[in-house]
């Protein structure tokens, strides 16, 4: 059975609408020069006051980090890069080069799919540190409880908290590194939004979805070592494996319900037209109007880092999103849909750093009966990374 590329949420209190200024990644950058020199929590404020009506990139955001050392500025700019992770680039960053022809476009995908192909197959066993840092805002509510009905004042996207844990990257498996898992296991991790498969699944899985719906051109982004290519995709209903699961629901009777859908989504890939090297994939859910979960998303970059003897392209960093109506601690009063709470944001920014190439002994054990085992099997060619190639007639 292919693997579900999974946005897990688990949680328990709620969210609301805040009216925010919108500007551009420009007049973001004329307010900050207006301020530089000014006290980062006075920066940070103002900060807070403000939406982006376009994307803040990662190298953009790294140069205004740089400009702003103050914690609270650069924690209310990650947040604010975060937020306008899922929106279109500004128009500077987006190359006005020739759309390419057919027989260009087909080259580019086939050399995108032997990619993906080989980087899940040759990624070495490595370690990595994951470090998560949480967003999420907090909406008017009143909750009925013991003594009475308590009130809750609306509270905007804020920092939650942050966590770092040891992962392990093996036999093209993620999981928590089992020295790490053992010397930290009282360890406090931020509750709330989940992710996995960044390292090199998840490249797979989608691209494989994509092959399976509709792939098609979109743009060239502008790069310093070269433009970069843009390939839109959507997947529809029936050929979706991006699940998304939400922590709890409660009915009208108390009772707790995990939502759980695999929905159709769209997204984008950048990658190397030259190598098929993908730098950057995005996947947004399209979810129904008025549903329990309204936005679920999840934005992963990539970038070359030498580990052992090797130069690889792995995970940077990665944005997730998810919104959803979230069921009170205690019944609330009244309401005839209390039971479905109300909305709320959780935003993680994850970076992932310290690489080191992991090195393990297996003993292959000969069994007169059975034969050989290996527990390092290949990938069989209908899994994904398998030979998504397969498909690539679906591009339009």
């Amino acid at each position: 059975m292919r693997p579900l590329l999974v946005l897990l949420l688990s949680v328990g209190l709620t969210s609301s609408t805040f009216a925010a200024s919108k500007v551009s990644v420009e007049q973001l950058d004329q307010m900050l020069a207006v301020n530089q020199g000014k006290p980062d929590a006075e920066v940070a404020h103002q900060l807070a006051g403000v939406e982006l009506t376009e994307c803040l990139s990662s190298v953009r955001l790294q140069q205004l980090q740089k400009e702003f050392p103050g914690a609270a500025t650069q924690g209310a700019l990650m947040q604010l890069a975060d937020l306008s992770a899922f929106l279109p680039l500004p128009a500077s960053e987006v190359a006005r080069d020739p759309t390419p022809d057919a027989s260009s476009l087909r080259q580019m995908l086939d050399k995108l799919a032997a990619y993906v192909n080989l980087t899940v197959r040759q990624l070495p066993n490595f370690t990595a540190t994951r470090t998560t840092t949480g967003f999420e805002d907090s909406p008017a509510v009143d909750v009925l409880g013991q003594t009475g009905v308590t009130s809750y004042s609306y509270l905007p996207m804020h920092l939650e908290g942050s966590s770092s844990v040891r992962v392990l990257y093996h036999d093209r498996r993620e999981e928590l590194d089992p020295a790490y898992k053992k010397d930290h296991k009282h360890e406090a991790k931020i509750q709330g939004l989940r992710t996995s498969g960044e390292f090199g699944p998840i490249l797979s899985l989608i691209l494989a979805d994509a092959l399976a719906g509709r792939i098609t051109w979109g743009q060239w982004e502008r790069n310093s070592a070269g433009n970069r290519a843009v390939f839109h995709f959507a997947v529809p209903d029936g050929k979706s494996h991006y699940t998304v699961q939400f922590c709890c629901t409660t009915d009208l009777r108390g009772e707790s319900h995990i939502y759980s859908q695999t929905p159709p989504y769209h997204g984008e890939i950048v990658f190397d037209p030259a190598t098929g090297t993908i730098f950057r994939i995005v996947a947004e859910a399209d979810l129904l109007t008025g549903d329990l979960v309204s936005q679920a998303g999840i934005l992963v970059e990539y970038g070359p880092l030498e580990i052992g003897a090797k130069t690889v392209v792995v995970a940077s960093k990665s944005v997730s999103i998810l919104r959803a109506d979230t069921a009170p601690q205690a019944a609330s009063s009244n309401s005839a849909t209390s039971h479905r709470g109300t909305p709320k944001t959780f935003l993680n920014d994850v970076a992932f750093s310290q690489y080191h190439e992991f090195r393990a002994e297996a003993h292959i054990v000969t069994d007169p009966d059975q034969g050989l085992y290996s527990p390092f099997a290949p990938v069989p060619a209908d899994s994904p990374g398998g030979n998504p190639s397969r498909t690539a007639s679906h591009l339009q």
